[in-house]
């Protein structure tokens, strides 16, 4: 959420950028635009939706829990600075 003044500021710089009798215009257009993109991301949600249920799989609302041994792997490609072994290409 935007603080008063900052709106404020935002308002004047608009202001002064389209000037009085474009700025309705802008706004509608700018409102117009908000509109369509939450239609079309609920459009997305519900189409996500249906097919999870489709599939048989409830909706993740959860973020991927990381690769196990992700670490052990990448530990034995790259050897850590400073253990005394030659890096390859050197």
């Amino acid at each position: 959420m935007i603080s008063a003044t900052t709106a404020l500021l935002l308002g004047g710089a608009a202001l002064l950028i389209f000037g009085p009798k474009r700025l309705p215009e802008v706004a509608r257009s700018l409102g117009r635009s908000v509109s369509e993109f939450k239609a079309g991301a609920d459009e997305a949600r519900e189409t996500f939706r249906q097919a999870s249920k489709q599939a048989g799989e409830p909706p993740s609302t959860e973020a991927p829990e990381p690769v196990s041994g992700a670490s052990e792997s990448t530990s034995r490609i790259v050897p850590p600075v400073g253990d005394g072994e030659p890096r390859p290409g050197s």
